[in-house]
């Protein structure tokens, strides 16, 4: 392992491995860190569908370099324009988003993915999840949210990890930053550790790229409010906040909204439903729009049909969470279950109770059913 080098990145995401490849692009001698071993890398970034928004100007430019498939020829891609991102943006933070850092986010996301491309990450247009099927067998896509990589957030990390050897950036895999390395009002490297040992790393720069703290139970109540601390981690076990700490103590400035977060419907009974590895976020349970949510009383606490999925599905994890045991159940009739996304309703080992009535019991061994609550009348016919 060198001991000093131009660029030094802590943490193995997209957001690490993208600043890596900037750095080496630009001739630095550049060092990664992950904290997690190898075959567990890749931040919350492993466990995405890879979806990325950009705006475009449509099929006829996303075609210029996403991959080739043949049902290009049978889709409607509307374009989005940087003036619906900015609107969409305000829209789902209720207007408390950075005017400075949405104007480069939304001028910056087209350039950005073309360069991506360029290093070696592939991309697709996003049929199975921003895609409906049309009456002349055709594909239109809705969103704004068109564009994904090859094999989600896999095949993300596995390209990103494949460009950062053609480019010669060292990553050191079970290497978790402990600490800031300060002299002379700036930082100039960091501490770590490793399973053999502890030591130091300096560089010219250091970039934190080490992610947020849902992680940390401790963190998660401190921040976002009693309760958190109940909320499954659907992503990395490794982003538990201490390099926030660290740039904190630091003299780092504290931005953003930290009593917010992202949060989505997940489901709350498969028996490997926190870091899974191998079904990363098709735990997800975003059908909600094609039914009705309710709590263990049966009763509705959400507009689950206020907007597109896309604009209400990460804000909706925080209404189920503050509902009885932290959880909720989602309705289905026979003529909207063969609607649901076969990825998250029919895989194996999904949480799912088949029942005639509202009213059957749960089973053995869950929450109570939403019909053993005393509402299941008022449920028996409800215009969605």
């Amino acid at each position: 392992m060198m001991t000093k080098s131009d660029v030094l990145v802590v943490g193995g995401g997209n957001a690490g491995f993208a600043a890596a490849l900037a750095a080496a692009e630009r001739g630095r001698k550049v060092v990664l860190l992950e904290k997690a071993q190898e075959a567990s890398s890749g931040g919350n970034s492993f466990y995405t569908a890879g979806a990325t928004r950009i705006s475009h100007d449509g099929l006829q430019e996303l075609i210029e370099f996403v991959e080739p498939d043949e049902r290009h020829a049978a889709s409607e891609v509307p374009a989005y324009t940087p003036a619906e991102y900015l609107a969409d943006l305000s829209k789902v933070s209720e207007g408390r988003n950075d005017p400075g850092l949405s104007a480069v986010l939304v001028n910056e996301s087209n350039p950005t993915l073309r360069w991506l491309q360029g290093m070696g990450l592939k991309y697709r247009l996003m049929y199975e999840r921003q895609a409906y099927r049309t009456e002349d067998g055709g594909y239109l896509f809705w969103g704004g949210l068109h564009v994904g990589n090859v094999g989600g957030g896999k095949g993300l990390m596995a390209d990103h990890r494949a460009a950062a050897q053609r480019m010669g950036v060292e990553v050191i895999y079970d290497c978790a930053a402990t600490g800031l390395i300060q002299e002379d009002g700036r930082v100039r490297g960091v501490r770590y550790r490793t399973s053999t040992g502890e030591g130091e790393l300096r560089a010219e720069s250091v970039i934190l790229a080490s992610g947020g703290f849902e992680a940390s139970p401790e963190l998660r109540r401190r921040h976002l409010g009693e309760g958190w601390q109940n909320a499954k981690v659907r992503g990395t076990p490794g982003n538990t906040g201490e390099m926030i700490l660290a740039a904190l103590d630091a003299g780092a400035a504290r931005g953003g909204d930290w009593s917010t977060c992202h949060s989505v419907a997940w489901d709350a009974w498969h028996p490997e439903n926190e870091s899974n590895l191998e079904l990363t976020n098709q735990l997800t349970r975003g059908g909600y729009p094609l039914g009705i949510v309710v709590n263990s009383e049966g009763k509705r606490f959400v507009d689950e049909g206020a907007d597109y999925r896309n604009y209400t599905y990460a804000k909706y994890g925080r209404d189920i969470l503050a509902q009885a045991g932290s959880a909720a159940f989602q309705i289905f009739d026979s003529s909207s279950r063969p609607m649901l996304r076969a990825e998250e309703y029919d895989m194996p080992g999904v949480s799912v109770v088949t029942a005639s009535t509202l009213a059957e019991p749960g089973p053995e061994g869950r929450h109570q059913s939403p019909g053993a609550g005393g509402n299941s009348a008022g449920l028996q016919c409800f215009d969605h």
